[in-house]
């Protein structure tokens, strides 16, 4: 994830100057310093200037391996996996509701009954 764009990297890059790991999007970070040029890296506040700048290949790499994946997580052995977001399980309650008034549209002259036995159509769209 890019600190600049909060989206996924294209083009992973830090300079040589920085000593996080973390990159930023160079196509970006060169947009960005081509309107306001302060050369200053988003993750760090140091100096990053043009000639500085590295591409990271093993970001690289890993962007090409993980391409539905938009974060991962380095282990403390240097592998690295990817960060999957957890599903919650959806709770579903059903509530009892006293007398509903149902309004019909209808769109044809074909009908049916439906669960309150009354003719409608099974196209309807339920106001």
């Amino acid at each position: 994830m890019c600190p600049l764009g909060k989206m996924r990297l294209t083009v992973p890059c830090r300079a040589v100057t920085c000593c996080h790991l973390q990159c930023f999007d160079a196509a970006l970070y060169l947009q960005m310093n081509e309107k306001k040029p302060t050369w200053i890296c988003p993750v760090c506040d140091k100096k990053a200037a043009y000639e500085n700048l590295i591409i990271d290949g093993l970001f690289l790499e890993i962007l090409s391996d993980c391409s539905d994946v938009d974060e991962i997580k380095f282990q403390q052995d240097g592998t690295w996996c990817p960060m999957r977001p957890k599903k919650d399980p959806v709770k579903v309650s059903v509530h009892s509701v006293g007398k509903v008034e149902r309004k019909c549209i209808i769109f044809s002259n074909q009908y049916c009954f439906n669960s309150f036995n009354k003719k409608t159509n099974p196209w309807n769209l339920f106001i």
